[in-house]
């Protein structure tokens, strides 16, 4: 088959949910791709690599340890990677260490441990060889705890992408030093990109909510997060276990489900319905019947995720705790809640509030969350911008893999040479001692 010279040949790392497979309901990457590449597809020459086996919208998908002979055969113009804070990103994570490319960071805090493989990793070395064409790598010895931070991948990635603005500044400010960090190269090595949400059905879900809303006399709270600590669902609890009128709506993975009741339980508090199977497809679902919706998150880890786009898209007045990515939201979009001692009164007066507000001046909130939605993470905006950076990012990997390349095949020679000089002296010595020949004899001029 002739190869397309007008598209860019990219290979795609992601977690996937497959053709007729189960959804990976955790994965940002699987929803990410879900959204974007049926937009960008046809303007790409595409390879889809995962751990999984399989097909996805209908192509084949191939294992990840191919990737590395099918760049050396016919080398792509860019290697995309998602990365995650999950089991099912740890291929993504071992192969970005092979070959630099673009990637898209949906963590930057890790809680998952490092894949075995990992635990001897140079990484801090290769970066200061490769930019200062100096130092020899050393052989491979365990790695010292770096602590949480995705330090290892976001120095070994020359363009770098983050679906958090929070997350974007975070890696500025501590990564300072990476592959091609003092190229002269004039793209920028850090910078944020939206994560997505399809408003092809938000107009229609909001009319039907205020439909139902208005039939049942309660008015919905949505909430999607987990019971854990973090996630402020004890006081989001204290805050409404007082009102009237109220049903929350909690998303939760079904393996929370439990412990989500022994909570609402622990409140006493009734009129809630446990929806199982967090996914962003069932929050769109959930908080399109909504008239408030939560995103409570007091942690240094993690992000609100797709979710509260998905909000916005839906034009549902939203709730924030003001830490880590609620502080970089517009003041006059959301309702912060400062977290502490006050955070369930303070809580509960804002969801009175909302609840009180007359119809035109929630219309107005509705249009500016729709209106900001729609600048912000519509797909296809989103789609562009990811065709740009690969675009633009192109020539840039060329420069840097010709640089890797050198790098490769001078450790390779180190290996050779140290190889057969072991070689030498405990095989052929011996050898050629027992035959009577002389063991200085070498063979490595030949091999070499």
């Amino acid at each position: 088959m002739a190869k397309n010279l007008n598209k860019l040949r990219v290979a795609w790392f992601s977690p996937l949910n497959l053709d007729n497979a189960k959804i990976l309901n955790g994965s940002t990457a699987a929803y990410f791709t879900d959204q974007i590449l049926p937009i960008i597809k046809e303007d790409l020459t595409l390879d889809l690599y995962s751990d999984q086996s399989g097909q996805y919208l209908g192509s084949k998908v191939k294992n990840y340890l191919s990737c590395f002979d099918e760049h050396r055969k016919d080398p792509y113009d860019v290697i995309f990677y998602q990365y995650e804070d999950s089991k099912a990103a740890n291929f993504v994570r071992l192969h970005l260490g092979l070959i630099p490319g673009v990637t898209l960071f949906h963590d930057l805090l890790i809680k998952e441990e490092m894949p075995p493989p990992l635990t001897f990793s140079v990484w801090p070395e290769v970066v200061e060889l490769f930019n200062k064409k100096t130092k020899e790598l050393p052989n491979p010895y365990p790695q010292p705890d770096r602590g949480p931070f995705a330090y290892r991948e976001v120095s070994l990635s020359p363009i770098s992408l983050f679906s958090s603005q929070r997350l974007c500044s975070e890696a500025r400010r501590l990564i300072q030093n990476g592959i091609g960090a003092h190229s002269n190269w004039s793209l920028p090595k850090m910078m944020p990109i939206a994560l997505p949400a399809s408003l092809s059905a938000s107009l229609k879900s909001l009319n039907e909510s205020d439909q139902k809303c208005n039939q049942s006399g309660n008015k919905v709270i949505a909430f999607v997060g987990s019971p854990a600590i973090e996630y402020r669902s004890h006081k989001i609890l204290e805050a409404i276990s007082n009102l009237n009128n109220i049903s929350l709506h909690w998303l939760v993975d079904t393996s929370e489900k439990e412990e989500a009741q022994n909570l609402l339980n622990e409140y006493n508090f009734k009129n809630a319905k446990l929806v199982t199977d967090r996914s962003p497809l069932n929050w769109s679902e959930v908080v399109s019947k909504a008239d408030i919706a939560l995103h409570t998150l007091f942690s240094v880890y993690g992000t609100p995720g797709p979710y509260l786009p998905i909000s916005f898209s839906h034009g549902v007045p939203t709730i924030v705790t003001n830490f880590a990515e609620g502080e970089y939201l517009p003041q006059d979009l959301v309702f912060k809640i400062t977290p502490g001692d006050k955070e369930a009164v303070n809580l509960r007066e804002t969801i009175s509030q909302i609840l009180l507000l007359p119809d035109s001046d929630l219309a107005l909130i509705k249009n500016s969350l729709k209106t900001y939605a729609e600048e912000n993470f519509n797909p296809e905006i989103i789609a562009c911008e990811l065709k740009r950076v690969f675009i633009e990012s192109a020539p840039y990997l060329k420069e840097i893999w010709v640089r890797w390349n050198e790098m490769e095949n001078s450790a390779e020679s180190k290996i050779l040479v140290r190889n057969y000089d072991h070689f030498d002296k405990e095989v052929i010595g011996p050898i050629f001692r027992e035959l009577g020949w002389d063991p200085s004899v070498s063979l490595k001029g030949n091999l070499l």
